[in-house]
């Protein structure tokens, strides 16, 4: 198994090279809203930054979240950085979820209740709605409050729109601690709430690119 955030193994001569600063492979839900943030992500790097890291988004249904990750991870181990990208909602399984993208090498982007959850961070609040529902309400009241815009999960510009009346740095360090708070009364991720991993992924792409 790889280090899922060090290194590369150069070994196999059948695969292209690999961008200096990495290949990010995010999997993530059938969503538009996940989708739409990560190609906005990848629209902003610097232009000198995205000639040297790749950042791939591929969608799919929660059920074929785990097959899809698995063949991924062993068609592709150790050229990769492969994040899995996915919301407590109403996933049953979600704890064993993540144990299980994890043990592959991949790494588990998970947002508890909703992805909303981290895109509020960008306003400077992470409310403690326990359900999506009320998340994603909560969500699009300060998104329009903030932007004058209505939120639509759809949204192209979602991401633009996020760091343009946010602040992507302080999404990151209340995201973290938020997720250092709950794990002192818990370990199980459905339990932390809210919480979300999301801006460790954010984090190291923006990290690169300094």
């Amino acid at each position: 198994m790889r280090n899922k955030h060090n290194g590369i193994r150069k070994t196999r001569s059948t695969q292209t090279r690999v961008p200096e600063l990495g290949y990010y492979l995010v999997i993530t839900e059938a969503k538009e809203t996940e989708k739409n943030y990560f190609n906005g992500l990848k629209d902003s790097l610097p232009e000198d930054i995205k000639s040297k890291i790749t950042i791939k988004t591929i969608v799919s249904d929660t059920k074929s979240l785990k097959y899809k990750a698995e063949r991924i991870q062993a068609e592709e181990a150790g050229y990769k950085q492969v994040w899995v990208v996915f919301d407590r909602d109403q996933n049953d399984s979600f704890d064993l979820l993540i144990k299980y993208v994890e043990s592959l090498g991949a790494s588990a982007g998970w947002s508890n209740p909703c992805f909303e959850i981290w895109m509020h961070a960008y306003f400077g609040k992470m409310p403690n709605n326990q359900t999506s529902k009320k998340c994603c309400e909560d969500f699009s009241k300060t998104f329009k409050n903030k932007t004058k815009k209505e939120y639509e999960k759809n949204d192209e510009h979602i991401y633009k729109n996020l760091v343009s009346f946010g602040n992507e740095s302080e999404a990151i360090s209340l995201a973290e601690s938020k997720l250092k708070e709950a794990r002192r009364k818990t370990n199980a991720p459905s339990e932390m709430c809210p919480a979300t991993t999301v801006y460790q992924l954010v984090k190291e792409i923006r990290g690169k690119c300094k």
